[in-house]
């Protein structure tokens, strides 16, 4: 095989590598990523003035842990949402984890209803 057609054969080969690695970056969508829960998962929630912070860790030993930082004065209702949409029930304390960073209503307010 001469010079020529060996570089055109490897580049048909670079071609379709590069071509099977875009498909199977293609195929993943946020829907598939947040269906997932091998993978840590941190969602900031616009809660009117501030954030609340969800941070969702991989199943582990059959147990997952939530971590919830900050609740926004009046939003429990939009952080709810974000637990449903992520595959996490609300029945018991689906939240393991609890953190308030400082006492202001922005920040602590429904604070009472994921206690």
């Amino acid at each position: 095989m001469n010079r020529t057609m060996r570089i055109i054969v490897i580049n048909i080969i670079s071609i379709l590598l590069l071509l099977s690695i875009g498909s199977a970056y293609a195929q993943t969508t946020k829907e598939s990523l947040l269906a997932r829960n091998d993978v840590l998962k941190i969602i900031v929630i616009d809660v009117e003035v501030g954030d609340a912070t969800l941070i969702i860790c991989p199943v582990e030993n059959g147990r997952q842990d939530v971590v919830l930082i900050d609740t926004g004065e009046n939003d429990s209702d939009r952080i709810k949402e974000e637990l449903i949409r992520n595959g996490i029930l609300l029945s018991g304390k689906p939240i393991s984890r609890f953190y308030i960073t400082h006492y202001d209503k922005d920040h602590m307010g429904d604070a009472s209803k994921f206690i």
